[in-house]
């Protein structure tokens, strides 16, 4: 804008030099001299409001560029939790079937078998038999104590860090 100004600016000089000798002619340049300052106000003003449209329109590209690319995250992110909900179930499965066969493993009846030789060989009361016998319905294994402390040792080595799983212990022994 200030180059197209300032060429005019030196095309009036030139001119007025030249055109001295013909009085109507310089008052017709005069005329237009001084309308060039009421000129650069309005290409002023244009070159603002140019500026300012240039401003919005990139504003609006930008808005657009960035809901695009909120999309996009939103859309990894829904990937990314559907994947973490079926490894975790995958798993949680794993572990429940593990436990499982580890608790399934153990054949009750040697101890029971054990306990019934010591009945028969009269180093064990008929009474212990009977709460041996009712310890060995209820729990798979030699018995509650050792059970219940191994499985806690199990539990708390698999499940040291997920903080989802509480463990706890019960001291009622029958």
């Amino acid at each position: 804008m200030q180059p197209i100004v300032a060429t005019i600016d030196c095309a009036n000089g030139y001119i007025s030099d030249a055109l001295s000798a013909n009085a109507h002619a310089s008052l017709a340049w005069v005329g237009v001299g001084l309308l060039l300052p009421a000129q650069e106000v309005a290409f002023g003003e244009i070159n603002n409001l140019w500026k300012d449209n240039k401003y919005e329109e990139d504003c609006a590209l930008l808005v657009n560029r960035h809901k695009k690319t909120m999309e996009g995250v939103n859309l990894v992110g829904s990937d990314l939790s559907g994947l973490r909900k079926a490894v975790e179930d995958a798993q949680n499965k794993y572990e429940r079937l593990e436990l499982i066969g580890w608790l399934s493993s153990v054949d009750p009846s040697d101890n029971y078998n054990s306990a019934l030789a010591y009945r028969q060989l009269g180093e064990v009361a008929s009474e212990q038999v009977t709460r041996t016998r009712a310890r060995l319905v209820t729990l798979a294994g030699s018995g509650i104590s050792i059970l219940s402390s191994s499985v806690i040792k199990y539990l708390q080595m698999g499940h040291d860090n997920n903080p989802r799983t509480v463990l706890g212990s019960s001291d009622r022994i029958t």
